[in-house]
C-alpha cells in the first residue's frame, strides 16, 4: 500500500493478552490478567471498546491456549463484538515465550496496513489516546510511526526513551541516561516494522526493547508522543492505582496540588520559516530559552514546527498550553479548535489573526486616535503588504501606484523622517534596547490591549521634536536583543494570562 493512501484509511488494532498474570495470581488476584476488571470494566473489553471509539477497520488479539477463561471469553466476545461496533475481532490462540513472539504471531494480520499494538493491561487516558491515533494516523501518511511515551515512571524495568527536541524517537535505554520519558508500551507502527521483526525472530531476539531498538538501529523513523500517565497492571496494588488514576482524571498527576506546572504540558510551535526570513536560529532561541524555563518549573516542554503542524493538520497532542509564533491559516484553524476544547493558547487566535492584517491594526490604531503614519497623499511614502513581510519604499507617486497595484489591500503612509525603534513587550513589561520614552511605551501598550496580544513587537519612528509614530506592530518577535529577560517573562504568563 501506498503510504499516502494510509492517512484517509482507519486502521488495524492489535491486543497482546497471552501472559498469564502470576504476579497477580501469587498476590491473590483470581482472574486472568484479560479478565482484571478497572473502574467496573474488564481489561480486554476496555481495550475493545477504545479502539472501536478510535477507528479500527479490525482488531487482533493474542491470547494463550492455557488460559481456558480468556479464550471462552473472548470467543464469545468475537460472536458480539462486530454486531456491536461493526468491527471484526480476529482471534490468534497460542502459547508463546513472550511479548515480541505474540507480537510475531499477530504480525501474520498487521502487514497490510498502518496498526496500533499495545499489552492487555496498559492503562491510559482515553482523550490522550484519541488524540494519540489522530497523530499517528498523520504521521503514518508521511511513513513515521509512533509510540507514546510518558514521564510517569512506577514500573519496575522502564524502557527509557532517548527523543531530541522535536520528540524524534533516538533510542531505547534499559538505564534513564538523562532520558526524561519511558515507553508507554503502545507501538503505532507501519506495515515495513514487521520486515525487522522477522530479522528479530531470525536472530534468536526474545524481547520487544530489542526489537524497538532494531528499528532505530535500521533508520525506521519514529516519533515520540507524550501522555501524561500510563500505567501497567503487574500488580494487586496497581489496580487500585489504575481505579484512582481512572476516578480522578488523567490529567492529574500526584504532585499536582505541590506544584502548579508539574505534569502539565506546553507546546511551542516555531513559525514557518517564510513568516521569519533570516530569523530561524532566533526564533528557535527564544522558544527554547521560555521552555527551558518552563522545564525546570516542571512542565513537560515539547517543540513544533509550524510547517510540520501544516503537513499533518493537527497538534503532535492536546497539551495544557500552546506557545506559538504561528501564521499560516491552516495552521491557526488547528489552533483554533484546541482553543474550542480549552487549550490555552498565547498568543490567542484572535490576536494573532489580527495581527496578520496589518490593514486591520492599523485601522484599529486610528480608530482609537493612536500615533501612526498619516495615510499616503502624495511624494514619498510606504506600501506594507497587509499579510506578509513585503514592505517597500516609494520614492514618488508613480511607484507608488505601481506598487499598490501589484500588492492589494496594502497600507499606503507617508513616510516620515525620524530615529527608528523597536519595541519588545510581554503583557506590561516592556524591553526597549533603544532610547524610548513612556508616552511610547503607553501606546505599545494600548495597541497591544486593544487587540489582544500578550506578547509582542514592533516598530516606531521618532522626530526630532520626540513625537512618533508606530509602523508596524506583530505578536512574537524573536526578541532578539533582550531573549534572556523577555524568556523569563513569557514563562511567567502561565500565572497572569
Amino acid at each position: 500500500m501506498h503510504r499516502a493512501d494510509l492517512r484517509a484509511k482507519s486502521m488495524k488494532y492489535a491486543i497482546i493478552a497471552a501472559g498469564e498474570g502470576s504476579r497477580l495470581a501469587a498476590e491473590g488476584i483470581t482472574d486472568p490478567k484479560p479478565l482484571v476488571r478497572v473502574h467496573g470494566e474488564r481489561l480486554i473489553d476496555r481495550l475493545l471498546r477504545i479502539f472501536a471509539e478510535n477507528g479500527a477497520d479490525e482488531v487482533v488479539v493474542i491470547c494463550n491456549d492455557r488460559m481456558p477463561r480468556v479464550m471462552a471469553h473472548l470467543k464469545q466476545r468475537q460472536k458480539t463484538f462486530e454486531a456491536e461496533c461493526g468491527v471484526p475481532l480476529r482471534l490468534v490462540i497460542k502459547s508463546t515465550p513472550g511479548s515480541m513472539h505474540s507480537f510475531f504471531a499477530l504480525s501474520e494480520y498487521l502487514r497490510d496496513d498502518a496498526f496500533v499494538l499495545t499489552t492487555v493491561d496498559t492503562i491510559f487516558d482515553e482523550r490522550a489516546f484519541a488524540d494519540y491515533v489522530s497523530a499517528f494516523k498523520n504521521s503514518a501518511a508521511k511513513g513515521i510511526g509512533m509510540f507514546p511515551v510518558t514521564d510517569f515512571i512506577d514500573d519496575e524495568r522502564p524502557l527509557y526513551v532517548g527523543v531530541d527536541d522535536e520528540m524524534n524517537i533516538t533510542g531505547f535505554h534499559d538505564e534513564s541516561n538523562g532520558c526524561r520519558y519511558i515507553s508507554a508500551g503502545i507501538y503505532g507502527l507501519l506495515p515495513e516494522a514487521c520486515r525487522v521483526l522477522d530479522d528479530c525472530m531470525a536472530q534468536g531476539k526474545t524481547r520487544m526493547r530489542q526489537f524497538q531498538r532494531a528499528l532505530v538501529a535500521e533508520g525506521f523513523p519514529l516519533k515520540a508522543f507524550p501522555m501524561r500517565k500510563v500505567l501497567d497492571i503487574d500488580h494487586a496494588t496497581d489496580i487500585e492505582k489504575a481505579e484512582r488514576f481512572l476516578e480522578s482524571g488523567a490529567w492529574r498527576t500526584d504532585s499536582d496540588s505541590e506544584n502548579a506546572g508539574k505534569g502539565k504540558s506546553v507546546l511551542m510551535i516555531q513559525r514557518a520559516e517564510r513568516f521569519s526570513p533570516n530569523a530561524v536560529e532566533k526564533d528557535k532561541r527564544i522558544l527554547t530559552a521560555v521552555g527551558n524555563r518552563l522545564a525546570a518549573d516542571g512542565w513537560r516542554v515539547s517543540y513544533q514546527k509550524e510547517e510540520d503542524v501544516e503537513a499533518t493538520g493537527s497538534l503532535p497532542f492536546t497539551p495544557d498550553v500552546v506557545f506559538t509564533m504561528a501564521r499560516s491559516a491552516s495552521v491557526l484553524s488547528v489552533l483554533q479548535a484546541a482553543e474550542d476544547r480549552g487549550v490555552r493558547v498565547i498568543n490567542s487566535v484572535a490576536s494573532v489573526r489580527m495581527c496578520n492584517s496589518r490593514s486591520e491594526t492599523d485601522r484599529v490604531m486610528r480608530r482609537n486616535g493612536l500615533p501612526v503614519a498619516p495615510l499616503y497623499i502624495s511624494g514619498a511614502g510606504w506600501a506594507k503588504s497587509d499579510c506578509g513581510h513585503d514592505v517597500r519604499f516609494a520614492a514618488d507617486e508613480q511607484t507608488m501606484r505601481t506598487y499598490l497595484k501589484a500588492m492589494p489591500g496594502a497600507v499606503a503612509t507617508a513616510h516620515i523622517e525620524g530615529r527608528e525603534v523597536k519595541f519588545y513587550g510581554v503583557r506590561d513589561r516592556f524591553f526597549f534596547p533603544s532610547e524610548a520614552d513612556e508616552a511610547l511605551k503607553n501606546a505599545a501598550q494600548r495597541v497591544a490591549e486593544l487587540t489582544g496580544t500578550t506578547i509582542f513587537g514592533g516598530d516606531a519612528v521618532v522626530r526630532e521634536d520626540g513625537t512618533f509614530a508606530i509602523i508596524d506592530f506583530n505578536d512574537w518577535p524573536s526578541f532578539s536583543p533582550c531573549c534572556e529577560e523577555a524568556a523569563e517573562a513569557i514563562s511567567k504568563t502561565l500565572g497572569t494570562e
